[in-house]
């Protein structure tokens, strides 16, 4: 091969890498997080004691589903953690709250 026709290459392969790299830096909204991303908007993380969101009520729902917990007086999911949401939480997740890594790593935004 001739080294015009390697120059060319390098040069075609410099400019896609390049093009990637700009893509994937500069596809980002103005807090720093890709625009579809979770986190996106107001943050309800940790989710605790008190905490009324629609994350909560997934949280709810994951409970239910995978422990049988009851969660509320209804038994409903009422979006609201409060003291028997607080109960299940500790008592199948060993824990006082629920924080963004642990939501999403355990799929509860899919129930």
């Amino acid at each position: 091969m001739s080294n015009k026709k390697l120059i060319i290459i390098f040069v075609v392969l410099a400019l896609l890498l390049l093009g990637v790299y700009g893509y994937m830096h500069f596809k980002t909204n103005d807090n720093g997080k890709e625009p579809n991303s979770p986190g996106n908007g107001p943050e309800p993380f940790p989710l605790k004691f008190g905490s009324k969101a629609p994350e909560v009520g997934q949280l709810q729902k994951y409970l239910i589903k995978e422990f049988g917990a009851k969660i509320s007086p209804s038994g409903e999911v009422d979006n609201h953690w409060h003291n028997m949401t607080e109960d299940a939480v500790q008592k199948f997740l060993q824990r006082n709250n629920v924080s963004a890594s642990i939501y999403y790593k355990f799929k509860m935004d899919k129930y």
